[in-house]
């Protein structure tokens, strides 16, 4: 839940820089569920 927060206050910075990955983020589950895998693995592999 913590990973979930942090991953999208990240994406709100995101934001300022890429405004279609942030659509993407926000309108596709599936994309933002692989990329909060991605991340977690990153950060706790």
């Amino acid at each position: 839940m913590v990973h979930d927060e942090a991953l999208g206050k990240v994406m709100q910075l995101i934001l300022k820089d890429d405004t279609q990955f942030y659509k993407l983020f926000v309108e596709n589950k599936s994309f933002r569920r692989e990329l909060a895998d991605v991340v977690y693995a990153m950060t706790n592999g």
